[in-house]
């Protein structure tokens, strides 16, 4: 099952997260700390992207001391303005950062670049047959982008969605996206944090959830369970998903996350009071929304 989890590497390159503990993104010297342990305990994913500052070439430089050992997932950036031959340019790009032949997976940002960018999708089809890509998605956040994909019959080989306690809204079309061939990752498990947010965060803009977030904590007490392990153990217990991403920023915590995974188990009741917990409101569940 642990090989079920995916490493992911924002913080490599960017500080990311409103409950981060560093003020800056992970020094280079810890970084690679970070995936070697993550090798020993069984990971087998790397999910990263072209705009998470030196990440790609951090992981580039790990692979070629310790040959190719994970599977990396990449992403382009959102195209404001795109022009043929600029999905291909990013593409070695990135080979070139990660200094590697081949990607296993890359993926587009956002709906829109695919069915908007007239070309996109069809530059990237050609950079899987030609062998550059085994194969190409689209990570998106709303399920409106996801119908559109649905109604134009554009099946990704890859879905990356957001996915966790309060955010489960793409739920009910993981089994129709896996019937279509999709592999399904899962991102902001921990919602960039907000699950470890201090107090204060639940009087002001995210008071909404603030009972849902006690609920957590009182499940987490009750258990033994650390509120990241409940979070993991949630996510991971959901047969749709074939990754989950666990961004990290130090080793202690990647430690600590899989201290979590291994302990004890969710029971079926504790399971069904989490998924009761679940918000709609979009200002809350999508950071892009947060101020």
């Amino acid at each position: 099952m642990i090989n079920k989890l995916s490493l992911g590497s924002v913080q490599f390159g960017l500080k990311y997260g409103i409950a981060s503990r560093r003020e800056s993104a992970v020094p280079k010297n810890e970084v690679l700390e970070i995936p070697t342990y993550a090798r020993e305990k069984g990971l087998e994913n790397i999910d990263t992207a072209y705009v998470y500052g030196e990440a790609e070439s951090i992981i580039g430089e790990f692979l070629a001391a310790n040959g190719p050992c994970f599977k990396i997932v990449s992403k382009l950036p959102a195209f404001e303005v795109y022009r043929p031959g600029m999905a291909r340019d990013h593409c070695f790009q990135s080979l070139k950062r990660l200094r590697q032949d081949t990607i296993y997976g890359y993926l587009v940002r956002g709906a829109d670049d695919i069915v908007k960018r007239e070309g996109l999708w069809q530059e990237m089809r050609y950079l899987k047959e030609e062998g550059f890509l085994n194969k190409i998605g689209v990570s998106i956040y709303k399920t409106d982008d996801l119908e559109v994909l649905i109604h134009q019959n554009i099946i990704p080989d890859i879905l990356q969605v957001p996915y966790s306690i309060l955010d489960q809204r793409f739920e009910k079309y993981f089994r129709l996206m896996k019937d279509r061939g999709a592999e399904i990752h899962a991102r902001s498990i921990f919602l960039q944090g907000l699950f470890f947010a201090e107090d204060r965060y639940f009087d002001g803009p995210f008071a909404e959830v603030k009972e849902r977030m006690y609920e957590i904590r009182r499940i987490a007490r009750q258990t033994g369970i650390s509120v990241s392990g409940l979070c993991l153990k949630f996510a991971l217990r959901e047969p749709g998903l074939d990754k989950v991403i666990i961004g990290v920023d130090s080793l202690e915590q990647l430690k600590e996350n899989i201290d979590a995974f291994s302990g004890a188990a969710l029971s079926e009741s504790q399971y069904e009071t989490l998924k009761g917990l679940k918000c709609d409101n979009e200002n809350i569940i999508l950071p892009t929304h947060w101020r």
